[in-house]
């Protein structure tokens, strides 16, 4: 089953898939969220996006004030930055060990799914 979400554009409803979502980002008083095919606005709180979107999935993890990524998506990172898909997110000091924490977690659950050892993340540590 496929969890999803309505976005309103141009008085249209559109259907957003959540794993077809790489981060969303505060602007202002909107919320852009960012596939990798599109871009949306919405009037939501990053709170309340995340609170709907980890009911059914743990995917989003909050790594700054403004931004919030998909952790699978998650291909590079260091203390002070996230990668996905080629963009540089920037990791708020107040989140990253809940980074660390989300990143481990996605790991083990990651790999029960697909029946590989598991990575060991726990030598993984941000210095500040």
């Amino acid at each position: 089953m496929e969890n999803f979400f309505f976005v309103k554009q141009g008085g249209v409803a559109i259907k957003v898939i959540f794993t077809s979502v790489l981060y969303i980002k505060v602007n202002g008083n909107n919320l852009q969220i960012i596939t990798a095919e599109q871009e949306y606005i919405t009037r939501l709180s990053i709170t309340h996006f995340l609170r709907m979107a980890n009911v059914t999935t743990n995917l989003f993890c909050r790594i700054h004030k403004s931004f919030a990524v998909q952790l699978t998506e998650v291909k590079m990172f260091n203390k002070n930055i996230v990668v996905l898909q080629g963009k540089e997110i920037p990791i708020g000091r107040q989140y990253k060990k809940a980074l660390l924490s989300a990143l481990k977690n996605e790991g083990t659950e990651l790999n029960k799914e697909i029946g590989t050892e598991r990575i060991d993340l726990s030598i993984l540590k941000f210095t500040n």
